[in-house]
C-alpha cells in the first residue's frame, strides 16, 4: 500500500510517524519546505537568533524512520477517481490520500493588505521583520487581528523593545469585542491586562476599511503606522480550494466524516479539518493518531471507532514568562501557565521528533 502524506505540520509528521511504525507499506510525504515550521523556536529570531538555528528538517526527524520518502515539492492537482496528485514536474499514484496542508492567509478582501502589510506565519517572515524593525526602531507599529497569532506576537514585540532598551509603540486591532475571541471570556480579560501592562494599546470594535503604506483606515478613524502586522484571516491551502467539486467546505473547513475521511480514500486532517481539535497542534496530532489506526484497521478488516477528541486545550503566551492555559472551564496563568505551556509544548514536539530536535526547538535560546 502507497500512502501519500500532503503536508509537513504536525499532522503530516506524526501521521507518517505512526503508519511508518506498523509498516503498513510505502510512505510518501510531500512538503513544499524542507523544515518543520517550529511556532516555539518561530519569534526566538526577534532576539538575534539565526534562521539556521531555529530550523528542524524534516530529514532529520526521519533520519532513523525506515519507509518514509520525504520529498520538498507542491501538489497542485488531485485526481480521485485515479488516485493520483500532481506537482508540476511529477505525478504521485496513491492507495490512501491524507491532506494536512494547514490553512494560509488570507486578505479579506480589504485593499492594500497584501502590499502594505507583514507576515507572521514563518521564520523567513519574523527574520525580515526584525531586520526592518532594527533599521528604525522609532516607528509605530499596528498588529492587525487579536486572535492567538496577534496577542502572541504583540507580546514577543513588547518584550524585544523591551530588551534593547528602546519603547515601543504597538496597537493591536480587531474588529470584534475582545482579544482572543475563541477563548473564554476569563482568557480575554486576563490577555488584555497583561498586554496592556506591557504598554501594547488594544483597539476592538475597529473594522479595517483600507491599508495605506503609512496608516490604516478603520471605520471611525485612522492609525498612523509604518509596520503594519498581518494577523487576521486565513483560509484554506489552494490545494482544497482548487477542488471543492470533490469536498464539502463548511465555515472555511473541511467537512469530513466519522472517519475524518473527506472522499473515498483521502482524509483530512490538522487546522483545514471541519472537526474537532481543528486549529490546535493538540488536535492535530491526535487526529494523525487517529487516521493512521483507522487505516490500519482498513488494511485488517476491522472496524474503527468514529472519531472523538477530548475538550481542546488552548494556550497563548504573552513574552516569555507569562502564558494562558484552559480545558473545559479550567485555566492556569501568569508562571504557572507558562511552565504548564512548556510541558504540553515538551509532550507535543516529543511525539513527532527526535529528543534532541524537540529539545533545540522549544530551547530557541540555548
Amino acid at each position: 500500500m502507497h500512502t501519500v502524506i500532503i503536508g509537513g505540520g504536525f499532522a503530516g509528521i506524526k501521521a507518517a510517524l505512526e503508519l511508518a511504525n506498523k509498516q503498513t507499506g510505502k510512505i510518501t510525504l510531500i512538503s513544499n519546505s524542507p523544515y518543520f515550521n517550529c511556532h516555539a523556536s518561530l519569534y526566538s529570531i526577534l532576539a538575534g537568533k539565526s534562521k539556521r538555528q531555529s530550523k528542524v528538517t524534516l530529514s532529520d526527524i526521519f533520519a532513523h524512520i525506515n519507509g518514509v520518502d520525504i520529498v520538498q515539492d507542491e501538489v497542485i492537482s488531485i485526481n480521485p477517481e485515479k488516485n493520483i496528485v500532481r506537482s508540476k514536474d511529477v505525478a504521485y499514484e496513491y492507495d490512501k490520500l491524507i491532506l494536512s496542508p494547514g490553512m494560509v492567509s488570507d486578505d479579506l478582501g480589504i485593499n492594500g493588505v497584501k502590499s502594505h502589510t507583514l507576515s507572521i506565519r514563518n521564520l523567513e517572515d519574523i527574520d525580515k521583520l526584525r531586520k526592518r524593525l532594527e533599521a528604525n526602531t522609532k516607528e509605530k507599529i499596528a498588529i492587525i487581528g487579536a486572535g492567538p497569532a496577534g496577542v502572541e506576537f504583540a507580546g514577543a514585540l513588547s518584550e524585544w523593545y523591551e530588551a534593547i532598551d528602546e519603547v515601543a509603540d504597538i496597537t493591536l486591532i480587531d474588529s470584534g469585542n475582545r482579544v482572543l475571541p475563541t477563548f473564554s471570556k476569563t482568557a480575554s480579560r486576563l490577555a488584555s491586562r497583561k498586554l496592556r501592562d506591557m504598554g501594547v494599546k488594544i483597539q476592538l470594535k475597529r473594522s479595517v476599511q483600507e491599508v495605506k503604506s503609512s496608516h490604516i483606515v478603520l471605520n471611525n478613524g485612522v492609525i498612523p503606522a509604518k509596520n503594519i502586522i498581518w494577523a487576521a484571516g486565513e483560509t484554506l491551502s489552494p490545494i482544497i480550494t482548487k477542488h471543492v467539486q470533490y469536498f464539502g467546505i463548511e465555515e472555511n473547513r473541511v467537512q469530513v466524516d466519522d472517519f475524518l475521511e473527506a472522499y473515498e480514500d483521502i482524509y483530512v486532517i490538522g487546522d483545514c479539518a471541519k472537526a474537532s481539535g481543528s486549529g490546535t497542534a493538540d488536535g492535530a496530532v491526535y487526529m494523525a493518531e487517529y487516521v493512521a489506526k483507522h487505516i490500519i484497521h482498513t488494511m485488517m478488516g476491522r472496524k474503527s471507532r468514529p472519531y472523538h477528541h477530548k475538550p481542546d486545550i488552548k494556550s497563548v503566551p504573552i513574552g516569555s514568562n507569562w502564558a494562558y492555559v484552559e480545558q473545559s472551564g479550567i485555566y492556569v496563568s501568569g508562571k504557572l501557565g507558562s511552565l504548564t505551556r512548556s510541558e504540553i509544548e515538551n509532550r507535543l514536539y516529543r511525539q513527532i521528533m527526535p529528543r534532541v530536535q524537540a529539545f533545540s526547538a522549544l530551547n530557541p535560546y540555548s
